[in-house]
């Protein structure tokens, strides 16, 4: 069980690692949760997609732009 974590404030798209971690440091000696994920299940969000979304051909610059515009399926 992971006994250490750390945190960051966020990943540059065009970085190898996340930048500007948090809490100034890792956090060691975690208590245990009780919980375990299963990588199995299915995941508990749902995203309302429009379908084939990722099948059609999008520049990484107006990526962003057509997910907002087009990612809604309803």
């Amino acid at each position: 069980m992971k006994k250490v974590a750390n945190f960051y404030e966020r990943w540059p798209t065009d970085g190898d690692y996340p930048t500007d971690q948090l809490f100034g440091g890792s956090i060691e000696d975690l208590e245990p949760t009780g919980y375990e994920a299963d990588h199995n299940d299915a995941a508990p969000w749902v995203w309302n997609l429009e379908p084939d979304l990722f099948s059609k051909e999008l520049r990484r610059p107006n990526l962003l732009e057509a997910l907002r515009a087009r990612g809604s399926a309803g």
